[in-house]
């Protein structure tokens, strides 16, 4: 699965009539297939072991248990579940044979291949988005156990329901949410009446939590409201619901969900989130996971928990804004965690003396080379990791801010030397007041920057940094600064980890630095990029010249003082276009 396949919402998905189609396909296929070894068996003198109807059920099991809990599908198997196949609670270990034989034959998943094709002909305008390809999957296997179950018909078989969508009778709609959304849901109802079914269907869909997520933040997003970011914890936050309260109906939800919830987030692993594969792993997996964890790494932080709820109170308010209302009133406030301390205390910052040890490590005086920045040499490699730092300690931008820039943001005609900090298609702002221009300090321009930007512009790259563009090309570009910024940090300042020292506190250091300079508020707001403290000073004063803003930015602490400009040497990957490998590797492998 991509690593952000709710981002892919949004790109491309299969409605419910091609969801059905592709079932119903594939089940007819292996039907097919299936009648016809049935008709060689009964031919044989000895018929093959684990064939006909007992195979049937099991490999019929298999293909439902994938429907039911996604291609990672693990763990016990409940003995109702098997009555309900037409198995014995006793060949639950024939069923997790038999899947783990599939797994390693590469029967599951399915090629990508293979679901494209399905795609291709039954969702002609649709893409072979993640989202696509997660929905087709699930209708795969589904199709798959209906075919099994229908050879063994006369047995008495389970999926009743995608029998009769395959083989006759009511259709049923699919739901078209992946497996990945909702990965503990149940086997789909068994379809309404003909007289009831538009009718219900249409209410049920309207009322999706996940759908309304993803309306939410198509509508957000046109308005240039959200960013790509907010949108993918808006979808996290809508998927982790549906997994908590066993359903997608938002029309359900009651008070002591939302109480739920929350006990859950207190529940889960801190790390909850940072990994791709959270997404689609069980609720259950991810709490037992969490048990076994230290308490100091179990439980989500309160600007986490709060920023959940901030989520679910503008999905319920969009769903109201529709017509849409919980089955009672919800009351969200009550389960916020209260803020401790002032917003100045949130991060550490950093000193002057911390920015010079930061400074005068290999990475900025010389390395070995690329693969050991940290260790002493003569090489001083110019990307992401050398720049950002300089470029922060100098401007004051964000961390986003800086990694997102593009060639076409860095201007050296004219008087003054300026970044033009606005949104691209790399990153985002955060918010109307963050798009401003920044002249580039004198610092950055002695240790080599305008050679840099045009080393780079030569190779024909349209982003600063293009080291930083991540194996997935969604995931945000200072992420792939901090693999790199974390260990350079530790080995400079070893207590600042526990001090709350991060990249982010070298713009609270240049801002208490201008504050000493005694820079004028309204000069720090437009080089900071925050809003002004009245009316007068948002709505009726022109943005900070150049001028002033340089001369104010002339008074930060050169941290860089001892630094010698070294000739430009850029990364081989960056030279060669090499694309950056994903950090996820294969179990079992070291680095």
């Amino acid at each position: 699965m991509s690593e952000l396949v709710f981002d892919e919402m949004r790109r491309g998905r299969l409605s419910q009539d091609e969801a059905k189609a592709i079932l119903v396909a594939v089940a007819l296929r292996h039907a097919a297939k299936l009648e016809l070894v049935a008709t060689v068996d009964r031919a044989r003198e000895a018929p093959e072991p684990m064939s006909s109807e007992r195979a049937d059920r099991v490999n019929g099991a298999v293909y439902r248990l994938l429907a039911e809990r996604g291609r990672t599908a693990d763990g016990p198997i409940d003995a109702e579940w098997l009555r309900s196949c037409g198995l014995d609670p006793s060949e639950a270990d024939q069923v997790k044979a038999v899947l783990k034989f599939y797994r390693q034959q590469g029967l599951v998943p399915p090629k990508p291949v293979r679901l494209q094709s399905l795609i291709a002909e039954h969702a002609p305008d649709v893409g072979p988005s993640a989202i696509a390809l997660a929905q087709a999957e699930n209708a795969f296997y589904r199709g798959m156990a209906a075919a099994l179950f229908h050879s063994a018909a006369k047995w008495g078989a389970g999926f009743p329901e995608d029998i009769a969508t395959a083989f006759g009778s009511d259709p049923v709609a699919l739901s078209p949410l992946p497996t990945a959304v909702s990965a503990e849901a149940s086997p789909p109802p068994v379809a309404p009446s003909a007289a009831k079914a538009e009718p219900e269907q249409k209410a049920a869909v309207q009322a999706s939590i996940a759908d309304l997520a993803e309306k939410l933040c198509a509508t957000k997003l046109k308005l240039r409201e959200w960013t790509d970011k907010t949108c993918r914890q808006m979808r996290q936050t809508a998927g982790l619901l549906v997994k908590e309260v066993g359903h997608d109906d938002l029309t359900r939800l009651r008070q002591a969900d939302m109480a739920a919830y929350v006990d859950t987030l207190l529940a889960l692993p801190k790390s909850y989130g940072k990994s791709s594969r959270d997404v689609s792993r069980p609720l259950k997996e991810l709490l037992a996971a969490a048990k076994k964890l230290p308490e100091n790494q179990r439980g989500l932080e309160g600007p986490s928990i709060n920023r959940h709820l901030t989520h679910l109170g503008n999905l319920v308010d969009f769903a109201v804004g529709r017509g849409l209302r919980p089955a009672e009133a919800l009351n969200l406030t009550t389960l916020r965690a209260r803020k401790k301390g002032r917003d100045r205390d949130d991060r550490a910052v950093f000193t002057a003396a911390d920015l010079m040890t930061v400074f005068d490590l290999p990475v900025w005086r010389g390395c070995r080379g690329e693969g050991a920045r940290l260790e002493p040499g003569t090489v001083v490699v110019h990307d992401g990791l050398y720049w950002a730092p300089l470029i922060a300690a100098y401007s004051l931008m964000r961390r986003e801010e800086i990694c997102g820039l593009m060639i076409a943001d860095i201007h050296f005609d004219g008087g003054i030397p300026y970044f033009e900090v606005r949104p691209n298609k790399y990153r985002r702002l955060k918010n109307a007041q963050s798009k401003r221009k920044l002249p580039i300090h004198p610092e950055l321009l002695r240790l080599g920057l305008r050679d840099y930007v045009e080393a780079i512009r030569q190779l024909g790259y349209d982003l600063l940094f293009p080291d930083l563009l991540p194996a997935s090309g969604n995931a945000p570009l200072g992420d792939q600064l901090h693999d790199g910024w974390a260990p350079a940090l530790a080995r400079a300042l070893p207590t600042a980890s526990g001090e709350g020292k991060t990249f982010h506190s070298i713009r609270h250091f240049g801002n208490d630095a201008l504050i000493d300079a005694k820079v004028m508020l309204e000069w720090r707001q437009d080089i900071m990029g925050h809003s002004g403290v009245s009316e007068t000073d948002e709505r009726y004063r022109d943005e900070t010249r150049l001028a002033r803003k340089l001369s104010a930015l002339r008074k930060l602490p050169t941290v860089t003082a001892s630094l010698q400009p070294a000739r430009i040497s850029l990364r081989e990957t960056v030279v060669e276009k090499i694309g950056r490998r994903s950090r996820r590797r294969p179990s079992g492998r070291s680095r």
